[in-house]
């Protein structure tokens, strides 16, 4: 996994040299259609060669912590501007600077499950919200998942 992580980060093109402490910012949802639009060699790297890469990442199974940054990427995809191209940057330090990082779970305490959800109401650009959870059972998760909700909501009422 670990070599596949560093192709999706020299297929940037360009030196990562730092490393960022989360993987989105806090505007990771929030859509600039002002954001200048990219040139076809760029929507190239941005669409075939790295956000196509990071999809398979968090798939069920090591780098869950990447799963809502590449998930808004990938909505993305059809017209990525400069701005979305610095966020996939961002992934990309981010990337850097835990490639080692292991998943561990251990059953040392299986009898105790814990099971956290959680949504957020128009975190995206159309109004629709963000919907998350794990299941974690021992020392590590055994289960997360995020999706975009299919329908516009303003509260949980």
């Amino acid at each position: 996994m670990k070599e596949y992580l560093q192709e999706c980060i020299d297929a940037y093109g360009e030196a990562i040299n730092t490393n960022a402490a989360t993987p989105p910012n806090k505007d990771l949802s929030v859509v600039n259609e002002n954001s200048a639009k990219l040139d076809e060699r760029r929507n190239k790297l941005f669409l075939v060669h790295i956000v196509q890469k990071l999809l398979h990442v968090p798939t069920k199974r090591s780098r869950r912590d990447l799963q809502v940054g590449i998930g808004f990427l990938c909505t993305m995809v059809k017209d990525p501007r400069l701005q979305e191209l610095m966020k996939l940057w961002r992934m990309l330090q981010y990337i850097r600077g835990t490639i080692d990082l292991k998943r561990i779970v251990s059953l040392e305490n299986n009898a105790k499950m814990d099971i956290y959800i959680d949504a957020a109401h128009t975190t995206h650009q159309e109004f629709k919200g963000q919907t998350g959870g794990c299941v974690i059972m021992g020392n590590g998760v055994i289960h997360a998942r995020s999706n975009k909700q299919k329908l516009n909501t303003m509260s949980l009422t």
